[in-house]
């Protein structure tokens, strides 16, 4: 992941949320049924599938999944992942 500074409840959409060409990134994709890709690597075939979005993000951040909760972003009848991740995460 391209090191943003993020903070404290960064909210990730169920599409790309920051894909560069840097050595780390972290990609989500639409919604496809219940699978969720991720990737974290150096490229999108590094991507893996996950059935459910918190082991997902739990898996990549390693937080507990009961930090990390899931809201409807009803406009768009996605989901959205809050993520509560500190700042000194990319440091």
């Amino acid at each position: 992941m391209k090191r943003i500074g993020l903070s404290a409840g960064v909210i990730l959409c169920g599409f790309v949320v920051n894909k560069t060409d840097t050595d780390e990134y972290l990609t989500f994709s639409e919604l496809t049924g219940r699978e969720h890709k991720r990737g974290w690597g150096t490229n999108p075939e590094s991507a893996q599938v996950y059935s459910n979005p918190k082991k997902a993000l739990s898996a990549i951040t390693g937080y507990d999944m009961s930090l990390i909760e899931i809201c409807a972003l009803f406009e768009h009848k996605k989901q959205i992942f809050v993520w509560p991740m500190p700042e000194e995460a990319f440091e």
